[in-house]
């Protein structure tokens, strides 16, 4: 089995127990997880949350849509009553 080792020159410093949010020591310093930050991954790092931008624009293009087949209809209706003299004299 491969395995990253590091050979560091000197004593290196033991942080096993002080590691904190689930990080790892490694090489006498932590390893975080995604999320945190810090010499002892106590700082929670600010990730924005994009997931529901999906959600909300799914319905926004769902509502413009439904709006321009409202507008799309409303035309009709008006080129239809607007020429319905001239469609009913073209039926006799």
């Amino acid at each position: 089995m491969c395995a990253d080792v590091e050979i560091l020159g000197g004593d290196v410093e033991d942080c096993s127990g002080q590691c904190m949010n689930g990080g790892m020591c490694v090489n006498g310093g932590c390893q975080c997880r995604k999320g945190f930050t810090g010499n002892f991954c106590q700082i929670k790092e600010f990730v924005p949350d994009n997931t529901n931008y999906a959600k909300y624009l799914k319905y926004f293009l769902f509502f413009i849509v439904m709006v321009l087949i409202i507008i799309a209809l409303l035309f009709g209706a008006w080129l239809l009553f607007k020429n319905a003299g001239r469609i009913m004299g073209s039926v006799k």
